[in-house]
């Protein structure tokens, strides 16, 4: 019963002043099994659970403020285990924290240069699926992929680049396509993505929902946050080879990323495949981002006062906050970010506060040890005030704060 009491405040205590000296001791509790109880009625199995739970999440997150090198291996056995995919949110985060190491592990794993891990992530494949066979292809390198995506450094983009060239599976190249787009890009990443789309047929799926992978990375697309690349997504609604209702919903989905990446002067183009393929959501995106870009023309300032409108957090107008989030990702620089930052505490809609957050992110491919101290304080504040609509709303920027943090060391 105490536990039920004390975890909160033995977390924080573990956290506001970690020792080098416990590292070993909290690699050891990574190593144990996590259970999921198979009846809330089982309370022993329950407890265990909980305890197992809030040891490792623990354990995982003090390994990634002490940054040491010696928990990557446990840790990338967090995040290869399939049983503890309730940990691996606070693993892969460990993993952003400690950096290039971190890289180097996943790098190895991605060219499929590591028995050991590779070894392991099959064996708890079946011991968990109960599968006598697991399938041929590797899904330890989408982990990889993953955690090297996560972390988004710029060492991992040859990697990454070189594994789509090679990489034959259509799960695995679209998993590896849609975590390049996490990276600070190159015109080679970018065109690498577009030759990986180009070779994934349309009814490709994603684990572990089984989403479509070409709808998958034509969202992903958006990150690159280039206007240049509006053509070939128009060309891929037009000429990817699918079934009608297949191809329909990947034509509505390239016309939403169409919409959040065209400048005023591809206008018409955007009106175009909204008049074509758009339904009523996207022909209301369109109305939001054809007044926006003609409000704002290429200037950041008044995209910048566009984001954090009151009318634009709300559900029926977030569309312009969104679009307003993408004009400051692709016209902005390092200089923005200190304007956008600012402006975080009046953008309340979950959807927009996302978009500034990978503006943010994409903005400072160097990183930058202020700006993640300013969002910290940000994170720090929301938390304290205990409103779970903010918390949960800083999902999203924590993860970017330990991004750039860790890119600018």
């Amino acid at each position: 019963m105490l536990g039920g009491f004390s975890y909160r405040d033995m977390n924080e205590a573990m956290l506001a002043d970690p020792q080098k000296s416990w590292s070993g001791p909290l690699i050891t509790l990574l190593d144990a099994e996590i259970k999921p109880p198979k009846t809330a009625k089982d309370h022993d199995a329950v407890d265990n659970y909980r305890d197992q739970l809030f040891w490792q999440t623990t354990s995982a997150e003090v390994l990634g403020q002490l940054k040491d090198s010696s928990a990557v291996q446990p840790l990338m056995k967090v995040m290869l285990d399939p049983a503890k995919g309730d940990v691996q949110a606070t693993g892969v985060l460990a993993l952003v924290k400690i950096g290039q190491p971190a890289v180097d592990t996943a790098v190895k794993l991605l060219q499929d240069k590591d028995d050991k891990l590779a070894a392991f992530a099959l064996r708890r494949i079946k011991e968990v699926s109960g599968a006598k066979k697991v399938a041929k292809n590797k899904p330890y390198i989408q982990t990889a992929a993953l955690i090297l995506g996560t972390i988004g450094r710029a060492s991992a983009l040859q990697p990454m680049i070189d594994a789509l060239g090679s990489t034959k599976n259509e799960t695995n190249k679209a998993v590896i396509a849609r975590e390049i787009t996490k990276i600070p890009a190159t015109p080679e990443s970018k065109k690498a993505f577009e030759h990986a789309y180009e070779s994934i047929s349309i009814d490709t799926v994603l684990p572990p929902r089984g989403n479509s992978a070409l709808q998958a990375l034509t969202e992903a697309a958006s990150s690159f946050y280039d206007p240049g690349m509006v053509d070939w997504l128009l060309d891929r609604a037009e000429n990817t080879k699918g079934g009608a209702e297949d191809k329909k919903a990947l034509q509505g989905t390239i016309t939403v990323t169409v919409l959040k990446l065209v400048k005023p002067d591809q206008l018409g183009k955007a009106k175009a495949a909204v008049d074509k393929y758009g339904t009523k959501i996207e022909k209301d995106a369109y109305a939001h981002t054809d007044k926006i870009l003609k409000a704002c023309g290429e200037r950041v300032s008044c995209y910048l006062a566009a984001i954090e409108k009151s009318e634009n957090q709300e559900q029926k107008s977030q569309f312009a906050g969104i679009k307003a989030g993408y004009m400051i990702g692709i016209l902005g620089n390092e200089q923005t970010v200190d304007e956008l930052v600012k402006r975080l505490g009046s953008i309340d809609n979950a959807a927009v506060r996302f978009t500034a957050s990978q503006a943010i992110d994409h903005l400072l491919p160097k990183g930058s040890t202020k700006v993640a101290d300013e969002l910290d304080k940000i994170i720090d504040k929301n938390l304290k005030s205990a409103d779970r609509d903010k918390i949960m709303g800083d999902a999203p920027l924590k993860q970017v704060m330990y991004r750039i943090r860790t890119r600018a060391q």
